[in-house]
């Protein structure tokens, strides 16, 4: 299996984008565009997340529009867990490349663009992941893409209120 960066690294990136200011929603297809922006004036609301073989802790996550939000991921299950902001869209596509992005040959610039959105943890590892959620359209699911994890039932909906 390929090293990934660790969750604190990604956590940075997120940070890093957030203090660039406000990014383009996903374009007419469903590609993810980084849906990170400067934040809002209040604080992060928290949602703790818990990953295990083969769940996610709630099926539905519901958020605000223009929320800004810090998931605390802890994977409690025995194996490596993702846990990647998505859409439909894009799963799909992750899954008719046959979970290329898990092989050797990948597209880097991909692959860093997909990093801001997603938590690699190893059993026991708890890492967090701040997003304000722009487009009720970009991000709709939370999924684990390592190979057979999704197939066997790891993923929760994104639901927008307000």
């Amino acid at each position: 299996m390929k090293f990934r960066y660790p969750a604190s690294i990604a956590t940075l990136a997120l940070v890093a984008a957030a203090c660039g200011g406000a990014t383009t929603a996903a374009d007419a297809a469903g590609d993810l565009a980084t849906p990170v922006s400067a934040g809002t004036t209040a604080e992060p609301r928290i949602i703790d997340v818990e990953l295990t073989e083969f769940a996610i802790t709630a099926d539905t996550f519901d958020v605000e529009t223009g929320e800004t939000v810090t998931f605390v991921v802890t994977n409690n299950g025995a194996v490596e867990h993702e846990f990647e902001l998505s859409n439909d869209h894009e799963v799909e596509k992750h899954l008719a490349s046959g979970h290329a992005e898990h092989q050797e040959d990948t597209d880097i610039e991909h692959e860093e663009e997909a990093e801001k959105l997603k938590l690699v943890l190893a059993p026991g590892a708890t890492g967090e992941l701040t997003v304000t959620f722009e487009d009720t359209s970009t991000l709709t699911k939370i999924v684990c893409l390592i190979p057979g994890h999704y197939e066997a039932g790891m993923e929760a909906g994104i639901t927008f209120a307000g």
